[in-house]
């Protein structure tokens, strides 16, 4: 019975393999006078051309002053032409060049950006940067190019290729230091809530270098941007470890926190404390690069508060015993525009802090270099070596502000 059942279904499929095939053939509106001419006429036509796909792009790039993205042979036509795409400014222009003579036979430039329509005509911003506010938001204002924003986007080619569509995903946490600068330039202003296209020339976006595939070099990039939060503070069901609710205190420095648990114990006496904490940091993308809890011994490390990053001398300065807080570190107060391996030049850097002693410390010359280590940097605070910010195989940190 079963061999009767799997010849049926074959035949089934054989049949409608058969109909799909024979469907165009039964189709009397099909029309077959313009089906392609031979390839050998093909060969014939493209080698009698006087002018090669290579010289055609040459002349249309520079009638254009772009860079061309496509060229293709058009033999239907009389004379032979053939079609360049080039890319210039923040269009996209169809040359048309004559095969026989090079001259140009027509250019047609692509008549609106590709995205959301917009009704008026792009505003002008620093370094060539173009915009529309499609919506205005009602929310406040983006004025902090180190932001992390959260964003809905759509980016474009000039031609209206797609290369990104963040609207068929979650929407999309951006650390604008970490963008290149036209992105960061064009949504400066934006408000809470609105939507803007930007178009950002080569120099302003990805270069020269572009990033194939998707993106060829020297490409104007045009995105559709929807702003919905301007800072992770806003957003705190995002942010990496515990969970926080609220808006975090902000401290004149810049630095920001959420107290998880406030504790009941003691608070550090001041910045030549010395403290025993567990901690885990990540980036804002979320990536985890440090942990107390990942170390071999899985024991709290031991440091004194003056001797890591201020970000960490200022946060964990005045928690209690038994307190947990969530720290978001500016860049100025981690680790600056050097970085470390693992962390990004310019990051924002987000800890879970428990602080679980405090005891007086050594006194320290107040002008004294402060040594490199600290939560964070891997290396410190390691079992069988040194607690953070004192091992002595990690040199000063250059790039770290002096308090």
């Amino acid at each position: 019975m079963s061999k009767v059942v799997l010849a049926t279904a074959a035949a089934a499929a054989f049949i409608g393999l058969l109909s799909a095939l024979a469907a165009p053939l039964a189709d009397p509106a099909t029309d077959y006078t313009t089906l392609p001419p031979p390839p050998a006429d093909v060969q014939k036509q493209v080698s009698a051309s006087k002018v090669s796909l290579a010289q055609a792009i040459d002349i249309a790039q520079k009638d254009v002053k772009g860079l061309a993205k496509s060229a293709t042979m058009r033999l239907s036509d009389s004379p032979p032409a053939i079609e360049v795409l080039v890319y210039g400014g923040d269009k996209a222009n169809k040359v048309l060049v004559n095969a026989d003579t090079g001259a140009i036979i027509s250019k047609t430039v692509v008549p609106h950006l590709p995205g959301e329509a917009i009704t008026g005509e792009l505003q002008d911003k620093a370094n060539g940067v173009k915009f529309f506010d499609i919506k205005v938001g009602e929310g406040d204002e983006l004025n902090n190019p180190t932001a992390t924003i959260q964003a809905h986007l759509a980016g474009y080619l000039v031609d209206g290729s797609q290369f990104i569509n963040t609207h068929e995903h979650e929407p999309m946490l951006l650390p604008l230091q970490q963008i290149f600068p036209g992105f960061i330039e064009g949504v400066t202003g934006m408000k809470i809530g609105g939507k803007r296209k930007i178009v950002l020339p080569p120099d302003q976006a990805l270069g020269e270098q572009g990033q194939p595939p998707s993106i060829p070099g020297k490409a104007t990039l045009i995105f559709d941007v929807e702003l919905l939060a301007d800072e992770w503070t806003q957003i705190p069901q995002h942010l990496p470890g515990d969970p926080v609710q609220g808006q975090p205190t902000v401290t004149p420095t810049g630095l920001k926190y959420y107290d998880i648990k406030v504790g009941e114990g003691e608070q550090p006496a001041g910045p030549t404390s010395q403290v025993k904490v567990h901690y885990t940091g990540w980036l804002v993308n979320g990536t985890k690069f440090d942990s107390s809890y990942d170390h071999p011994d899985k024991a709290p490390v031991q440091f004194v508060l003056n001797g890591v990053i201020p970000g960490w001398t200022e946060g964990v300065g005045n928690m209690k015993v038994g307190g947990k807080r969530k720290l978001l570190i500016p860049a100025n107060l981690a680790y600056g525009a050097s970085g470390r391996p693992g962390i990004p030049p310019n990051a924002t850097l987000i800890f879970d802090v428990e602080l679980m002693e405090t005891s007086p410390g050594p006194a320290v010359d107040p002008g004294a270099p402060r040594p490199g280590g600290g939560p964070g940097q891997p290396g410190g605070g390691q079992p069988g070596g040194n607690p953070p910010g004192t091992n002595p195989r990690n040199p000063p940190n250059p790039g770290r502000p002096n308090r």
